[in-house]
């Protein structure tokens, strides 16, 4: 769907009827048809390419073409099938191109040295009625598609006849390479896709170019006079130029170029410098006066110091797009001392032809400017690069050049620690958990070492006691080594680990058997560290296609840990391979899930065309449904988003806990949601593909498309997601007391902590948390405001003078794993048993209790304030609820409801003394307290709503969006717990009812399907998008994925509960006790769908396995109901622990 197709018509003089053929790449799906084909010519092709594995060509070939007869598809009557839509049923030509020639007939030290764009056929069939005119189209596909490619090679031996094949028309005999056994051939391009005629414009083009012009500029007319391309062809001068492409006597394309323009406005925003060479002058091309091969007469521009040209117009007609790359040579041509051609487009323009052949030039911090800038330079623009092994005597100094100059274009995969290089090549696995110990046998290895510290170190070895060899590899440009590559060939075994822990078969597939052990070795690699020149970026492609090619690798991997920081102009070759849900094992020794993100690459994938999208997306929020969204789009195989950034406090969020181990105070504090498997945030690739900010929202100006952030930086946008969901917090006065010559005994102070206060003044013993310092002089003041104290505690806070509002010092809201530590930081501050009040509902509630318990606090001194009648309601389950409550009063928490907070008592210096509750109209006396707990509501956060509020977007009680998450802003979207549908669409569901990852996912595609990208076309975004969600009766998403909640409850309690959404159906339940400690229920609808699963015991269980079971049909569990009908099932996570029940958690178990 990404691709294009190329369309010939011809006249078939049999029949007198004018057939339409048709070339796109080939596809798996064509394997049977293509098998058909290469039988009715097996022996004629055997003879010409010798024995080939047509399934392997399709997918490991560099372009497959096929071509089929379009017109026999529409005679048949099957336009409306999928088969008819790929062209299957009338295949009527296969061509199988590679980088390299075969084998079988040319041994590589036999083969000629040819440009490495080049491409070789290795297979060619065609049925023979159409065979002439099948072939021409394929060749015709092959040069349009590959722009770079002048030359396609064929090699065959030379006792095979050649009269009767009709691909070999196009073909003549090479003269660099005369071998008495193999005839090889070449056909050139311009025979098929001829470059285009490059001239100097002259104002006659006018009228032939303005039409092309007005059909793709985003200039409003008004703007420009109405001879605007003339006046720029008129103006033409020793700085500024005017090209255009000439066919057949009438410009078709036009590239204007000027040196006249503000570099150092570009350097403003943009990492100019980085491009340049420290080493060399500017200015490294001579002045060629006479003219060029291209016909274009060499013009001397005015002398500047700047190396710097700028494109002021580029529009071509579509017919001729794929030859865009013919202006760029003769534009340097005109200026010899200039080095770098700079573009610059709007973000969210569709995609220029020309942006292919240019790099993306970083910002300097944040993109405040209206328009992205493009990079290429003039040694880019030679055939291509020279890639071979690393040589330690001639590209060691040449090598350590460029790591010292380009330090940060190098993708680390481990700390750069200059002492690596003197440590033994000795370390942890990262995979494996194995030890890697020895020297290498490579004569280059103990030099290269020195230069890229760490590469022993950073090795993935996912098969213990396994040593692959390291190979180095360079790319040189003149003698100068511009990119390096340190890879690590894989045995059968560490890709087999691969293929089982990521979705490599999404990208690498064995078609003609299961992939096995040994199918999967033959000459994979893992790329361990990669640095490149960024001047030569755009040639990244053909630095890993080469590679592929000189170390005869089938597929290329990456791995790159969330620490990483790679850059993305590299990424953007790549593919990430999500990861996949592991089965956990029962015994504890299961495999664990690996914590890198993996990126993949072959010769197919790296001719796939890949859609850049730079549109400036803005996540504000890390919220598992910002977190979803980006991770979504990040998924997407053949698009690149290159410009997506996440505003956050706190920056990315932790990773998931693993309760099937004992949970920890600072990972069982909090409840679990378990939207993400274990270890899967981390090798989603978010850290190494976006930008994280860390920061807060304060305002949205919705006219110029910025936000503010709370660190003063100000982001533009093209996009902007919301998704700041909602926090713990509280509102209420705050009493701030200190010892005086009456101790006060109002309301406001209960009578116990007025003598304490009072005991505190007579110098008397006060408890830590009435210290003298805090109690020394004050006086009594009302607050109607208090700030929390969930980040730090510090001494030095606002004492409430107005300018800001006091931290209370001991009150947190638990929001965040940060909240967390904060809290148990302070009370380690605490001496003696300090005393803590949790207040909320919920789970929260619970899981804070034990929480604080654990952190040796005794039972006596905590109390549990809940705001609602029954703090147990939450649970929805009787048996649970009685074991909650059981084990509360078992340790001695006290639990009081329904009270809500009416205000608190603090010493001077902001420290908490006490807390105040209210029942109904009645208020509580003060209760003493030195850590207050809150979780008892969610609010917006105070600087989000205001910046909301203050845009004028719509927000009645939550923020308002339509169904396809859209504020009445078309390009402010929002989602999560702070947002609901429009009162038109009569749904007053809570977003807080669906799972918030599957919320992103469906944000996500809404953001794509909706034609903010102009850079996809629509049908690539209906592919991504896949099938559209399925919608209720009043038009808003139906969300199916099940919710899941739990947490670790007081008395050391495992709870987890999940269930489908909607009210259950009537139906069964299968409930069991095991030693009257594990409770385990499973409710099962009428039809039999398993609705919820419930488990509270003391054992931690494996929840990735447990939590497929949801959604599942009961007859899958080996008879469950009947084995406990019949008394068979004392322990039902004991019978989901067998060894049956293993497929049934596979994630690639079907339901048929």
């Amino acid at each position: 769907i990404y691709q294009h197709t190329h369309t010939h018509s011809t006249t078939d003089d049999m029949s007198s009827v004018q057939r339409r053929f048709v070339a796109r790449r080939a596809a798996l799906d064509d394997a049977r048809e293509l098998s058909a084909l290469l039988e009715r010519s097996r022996r004629v092709a055997a003879a010409r390419f010798g024995v080939v594995d047509l399934p392997s060509l399709i997918e490991l070939s560099a372009l497959p073409v096929v071509v089929y007869d379009s017109t026999a598809l529409q005679s048949a009557g099957r336009s409306s099938s999928r088969s008819s839509r790929r062209g299957g049923g009338c295949i009527v030509c296969f061509l199988a191109l590679y980088c390299a020639p075969s084998a079988q007939l040319l041994p590589a030290q036999q083969a000629p040295q040819c440009s490495p764009s080049a491409l070789w056929v290795h297979l060619c069939v065609a049925d023979q009625l159409h065979e002439q005119q099948a072939t021409k189209e394929a060749l015709q596909y092959v040069f349009r598609q590959h722009p770079d490619c002048d030359i396609v090679y064929i090699a065959m031996p030379r006792d095979v006849p050649t009269k009767d094949f009709a691909l070999l028309s196009a073909f003549k005999e090479t003269a660099a390479a005369q071998l008495p056994t193999v005839r090889i051939m070449q056909c050139d391009r311009h025979s098929f896709a001829p470059k285009l005629q490059i001239r100097i414009s002259k104002v006659e083009d006018h009228d032939d170019l303005v039409p092309i012009f007005d059909k793709q500029s985003e200039i409003d007319p008004r703007v420009h006079e109405q001879f605007y391309v003339a006046k720029l062809i008129q103006e033409q001068d020793a700085c500024s130029k005017a090209l255009v492409a000439d066919v057949g006597g009438k410009a078709v394309g036009i590239l204007c170029v000027t040196s006249r323009f503000h570099v150092d406005l570009l350097r403003e925003h943009f990492e100019l410098d980085a491009f340049l060479d420290t080493d060399q002058p500017a200015a490294m091309a001579s002045t060629r006066a006479a003219a060029t091969d291209d016909g274009v007469p060499t013009e001397t521009a005015a002398d500047t110091t700047e190396p710097w040209l700028c494109v002021t117009l580029f529009c071509l007609s579509d017919k001729y797009a794929h030859r865009a790359c013919d202006f760029l040579q003769p534009a340097f041509d005109l200026f010899p001392k200039k080095q770098f051609l700079v573009l610059t487009e709007p973000y969210k323009a569709a995609q220029s032809p020309l942006l292919q052949y240019f790099t993306p030039v970083p910002v300097r911090k944040f993109p405040v400017a209206a328009h992205a800038a493009f990079v290429l330079t003039r040694r880019a623009l030679r055939a291509g690069l020279s890639v071979r092994r690393f040589s330690n005597d001639t590209d060691m100094q040449s090598v350590s050049n460029l790591l010292l100059q380009y330090p940060f274009f190098n993708i680390t995969m481990a700390d750069m620690d200059s002492t690596c290089a003197s440590k033994p090549a000795t370390a942890s696995s990262g995979v494996g958990g194995s030890s890697i110990t020895g020297s290498r046998s490579e004569h280059s290895l103990t030099s290269f070492r020195s230069l890229i510290p760490g590469v022993i170190e950073c090795r993935v070895s996912a098969v213990p006691g396994y040593n692959g060899p390291l190979r180095a590899y360079v790319a040189v440009d003149e003698s100068r080594v511009v990119a390096v590559a340190v890879i690590e060939e894989l045995d059968s075994l560490q890709v087999q680990w691969l293929h089982e822990h990521y979705e490599v078969d999404s990208y690498v597939r064995m078609p003609s058997v299961e992939p096995t052990a040994s199918s999967l070795a033959q000459k994979n690699a893992m790329i361990l560290r990669i640095a490149m020149h960024p001047a030569f970026m755009m040639r990244a492609a053909n630095f890993f296609t080469s590679i592929l090619a000189v170390g005869s690798y089938v597929c290329l991997y990456f791995q790159v840990p969330p620490e990483a920081a790679p850059s993305i102009n590299l990424l953007r070759n790549f593919f990430l391979a999500p990861a996949r849900r592991q089965v956990q094992r029962f015994d504890g020794k299961h495999d664990p899930a690996p914590s890198f993100a993996l990126f993949v690459l072959t010769n197919r994938l790296q001719h796939e065309m890949k859609l850049s999208v730079h549109n400036r997306i803005i996540v504000v929020g890390a919220s598992t449904v910002g977190i979803s969204c980006i991770d979504t789009l990040l998924r997407i195989p053949y698009i690149h988003f290159s410009n997506i950034f996440l505003v956050s406090p706190n920056g990315l969020p932790p990773p998931e806990p693993d309760i099937a181990v004992p949970l920890t105070v600072d990972n069982g504090l909090l409840p679990w949601r378990h939207y993400y498997h274990v270890n899967e945030l981390e090798s989603t690739g978010i850290a190494s593909s976006i930008r994280v900010v860390s920061s807060k929202l304060v305002a949205i100006d919705r006219e110029r498309q910025e936000i503010r952030l709370k660190n003063g930086e100000i982001l533009t946008y093209d996009q902007l997601v919301l998704c700041v969901g909602m926090q713990y917090s509280a509102a209420a006065p705050v009493v701030t007391t200190a010892p005086v010559a009456t101790p006060p005994t109002s309301a406001h102070v209960s009578p116990v902590l007025a003598a304490a206060a009072a005991a505190a003044a007579a110098g008397g013993g006060v408890p830590h948390s009435q210290s003298s310092n805090a109690l020394r002089g004050g006086r009594i003041s009302t607050s109607t405001s208090f700030q929390l104290d969930d980040d730090e505690y510090s001494d030095g806070d606002d004492t409430g003078d107005g300018k800001k509002p006091a931290k209370v010092r001991g009150v947190f809201a638990l929001n965040s794993l940060a909240d967390v530590g904060a809290l148990s930081r302070y009370v380690r501050t605490l001496r003696g048993s300090p005393k803590v009040v949790v207040h909320g509902s919920g789970i929260i509630a619970f899981t804070a209790v034990q929480g604080i318990h654990s952190m040796g606090i005794p039972g006596g001194n905590v109390a549990l304030i809940s705001d609602v009648e029954n703090p147990y309601a939450c649970f929805q389950d009787v048996v649970v609820e009685a074991k909650v409550e059981g084990q509360l009063k078992a340790i001695g928490v006290r639990v009081d409801y329904p009270q809500v907070l009416s205000k608190l008592v603090v010493l001077k210096g902001n420290r908490l003394l006490g807390a105040s509750f209210s029942q109904g109209d009645a208020e509580q006396a003060v209760r003493h307290c030195d850590v207050l707990v809150l979780c008892h509501r969610r609010a917006f956060d105070p600087d989000a709503f205001k910046a909301i509020n203050d845009s004028c977007l719509v927000f009645d009680g939550l923020q308002v969006i339509d169904a396809e998450f859209h504020t009445q802003d078309p390009v402010i979207f929002a989602a999560g717990s702070f947002t609901k549908y429009a009162k038109r669409y009569h749904d007053p569901t809570p977003m807080t009812r669906w799972n918030s990852r599957e919320i992103g996912i469906h944000l996500a595609h809404e953001l794509l399907a909706g034609g903010a990208f102009a850079a996809v076309p629509p049908r690539a975004r209906s592919h991504a998008c896949g099938e559209p969600p399925r919608r209720t009766p009043s038009g808003t998403i139906r969300f199916d994925c099940p919710n899941a909640r739990g947490g670790l409850l007081p008395g050391g309690y495992h709870y987890y509960h999940i269930e489908m959404t909607g009210a259950p159906a009537p139906g069964k339940e299968v409930v069991t006790t095991a030693n009257d400690t594990n409770y385990c229920r499973l409710f099962i609808e009428r039809l039999g769908k398993i609705h919820s699963f419930t488990y509270c015991g003391r054992e931690p269980i494996e929840l990735d396995n447990l939590s497929s079971l949801v959604g599942l049909f009961h007859n899958h569990l080996n008879n469950l109901l009947e084995r406990h009908a019949a008394g068979l099932v004392p322990d039902l996570v004991a019978f989901l622990r067998e060894p049956w029940a293993l497929a049934v958690f596979h994630d690639r178990f079907v339901i048929s």
